[in-house]
């Protein structure tokens, strides 16, 4: 059911699958945590945040990386349905499905979040 919905061009689940795909993407959180880190050392902005930003633009950069090695390594090919009509892509790897770029990033932020903030300061 929920391939159905997201291979249909015309169904919202494929139009919310999109718009997930781009929040996610590596190129613009490449770019977004690059400009962040860029202003906040010219602004000689507080440390800490300075520090956590290049944290999360070192983290990108090596998952970006790992995950673009193992997919031309492993060279899996994506499924039948998929429709390739994605605007931002890495040529090469983007061809191939495993690993998910998408997984491993989220996950390495799940982690960054984790370790750099406590459920005390989240709840307050």
């Amino acid at each position: 059911m929920a391939v159905e919905c997201a291979i249909d061009e015309n169904s919202d689940t494929r139009r919310y699958f999109i718009y997930l795909e781009w929040f996610i993407h590596g190129i613009p959180w490449l770019i977004t945590s690059s400009l962040s880190f860029i202003v906040l050392m010219r602004q000689n902005a507080d440390p800490e945040i300075t520090y956590d930003v290049g944290v999360i633009l070192f983290g990108i950069c090596i998952d970006l990386i790992a995950v673009g090695i193992i997919k031309c390594a492993v060279r899996r090919e994506r499924p039948h349905y998929n429709k390739n009509d994605q605007v931002y892509e890495a040529p090469i790897a983007d061809q191939y499905s495993f690993p998910s770029g998408h997984s491993s990033r989220s996950a390495m932020l799940s982690v960054f979040g984790y370790c750099h903030f406590s459920m005390h300061s989240l709840i307050m």
